[in-house]
């Protein structure tokens, strides 16, 4: 994914409160009894739909991937099919699947229209995670109570249509 919506991944996991946990021996909670911080968490995601076998870096995100220090069976390196198949990623539980489900959705395509999202429909919290501030936030969620986003008040909102991945 762009470092766009990887720097939204990470804040949207860090808004539902992932943290660092380790499990007992043998529960068999998440590949590896491991559940990562937020950045952590995102960059492995990022690593099991890359096509690469490379642990995910960038300078420009604080998480690291470990897709090179796992067991490679681990990585399908490929979209997700499902919602349901984030339980395969090391690190994701069902209970941390279950605190971003309604927040997120998979597409086993690649494109724009793949990651876009409906303005008219988007929840606070993803805003939030997309770096909008509680402010706007606010504003925007009582303005849409009224009416939808529409062409014609584009303009009032060119805040947020300066993000190419909001339709």
């Amino acid at each position: 994914p762009k470092s766009f919506w990887l720097e939204t991944l990470h804040n949207l996991l860090s808004e539902v409160g992932f943290s660092a946990e380790q499990y007992e021996p043998g529960s068999f909670r998440t590949p590896g009894n491991v559940a990562y911080p937020p950045d952590t968490q995102a960059a492995v995601i990022h690593d099991w739909i890359d096509r690469d076998s490379n642990s995910y870096s960038s300078p420009e995100f604080s998480g690291q991937g470990l897709e090179s220090s796992m067991e490679k069976e681990l990585f399908f390196n490929r979209n997700l099919l499902s919602l349901s198949e984030l339980l395969l990623v090391p690190g994701m539980t069902s209970e941390r699947l279950s605190q971003i489900a309604r927040f997120v959705k998979v597409s086993p395509s690649t494109g724009a229209r793949s990651s876009s999202i409906n303005i008219n429909t988007v929840s606070p919290e993803v805003l939030r995670a997309m770096g909008f501030p509680d402010n706007f936030v606010n504003e925007y969620m009582e303005h849409r109570k009224i009416a939808p986003v529409t062409v014609q008040n584009i303009s009032q909102n060119s805040q947020m249509f300066e993000n190419q991945d909001l339709t």
